[in-house]
């Protein structure tokens, strides 16, 4: 499973931040403030934060269809 967190939708648009390797979601704790205007949307990916229990497989896995 795929942990993430998202703001409520404001009507301004959306905002999708991805982290890099060996970090998680934690990091973008400050855009979420600092875009208040905007759905704000943080993912951990597989292997990462809270999602470290779902195997990384590949990149096109990782992708939500």
């Amino acid at each position: 499973m795929i942990v993430y967190k998202e703001t409520e939708y404001s009507g301004n648009g959306s905002i999708f931040f991805i982290h890099g390797l060996g970090a998680s979601r934690w990091m973008w704790w400050q855009q979420e403030a600092a875009f208040s205007d905007y759905q704000v949307i943080m993912v951990d990916l597989p292997g990462h934060g809270k999602s470290v229990a779902t195997p990384w497989i590949s990149l096109a896995d990782t992708t939500w269809r």
